[in-house]
């Protein structure tokens, strides 16, 4: 204690605040990498819906069209299936779409890059 009364604390808040500087930081950096994630999936998702309904224009009648359309609409968004199949009798088109995302903040995790 000191004069005042008031027990020798001084300093102890610069500590304290560093400490939930360097968390806040941190829950930040993991927030932009979930957002960056969140946007490119829902591009993928855009993407592949696209191209099935581009392929689905063609169904039931011309199914080897339809693979066709549905892999060009891919291409055109700049998307990559990595299954595209049509089914049920020619009524149904499925596909499916896959892309590495890297991320920036989560390297220091050493994690590099996420599906």
């Amino acid at each position: 204690m000191n004069k005042t009364g008031y027990p020798k604390n001084r300093g102890s808040i610069i500590i304290i605040t560093a400490i939930l500087m360097t968390v806040l930081l941190g829950i930040g950096a993991i927030a932009t990498d979930m957002a960056v994630l969140y946007a490119e999936r829902s591009r993928l998702q855009n993407a592949v819906d696209a191209a099935v309904l581009a392929g689905a224009q063609e169904l039931p009648a011309r199914p080897d069209s339809a693979y066709l359309a549905a892999a060009e609409y891919a291409q055109l968004n700049n998307t990559s299936l990595s299954f595209l199949e049509i089914a049920n009798n020619n009524t149904e088109i499925k596909a499916v779409a896959e892309k590495e995302v890297p991320l920036h903040f989560a390297r220091i995790l050493n994690i590099q890059s996420e599906n």
